[in-house]
């Protein structure tokens, strides 16, 4: 996102420019607030914490 500011701040010229790096600027906003709210529903999420995966068996490995 701060790229995206930065080139429109600094070096974008044409209208071309200003609207793509505006497009950059909101996509990289838009990613980081699903990435934020992915993160906040799996950390949240009270099913994983009644049934928790159970761990891994060891010595039961299949050698291909």
């Amino acid at each position: 996102m701060t790229a995206a500011m930065l080139h429109y701040r600094a070096i974008a010229k044409s209208t071309l420019q200003k609207s793509l790096d505006i497009s950059l600027f909101l996509f990289g906003c838009f990613a980081a607030v699903y990435t934020t709210y992915q993160t906040l529903v799996l950390l949240l999420d009270s099913s994983a914490a009644d049934n928790p995966p159970a761990p891994p068996k060891f010595g039961n490995c299949a050698v291909p």
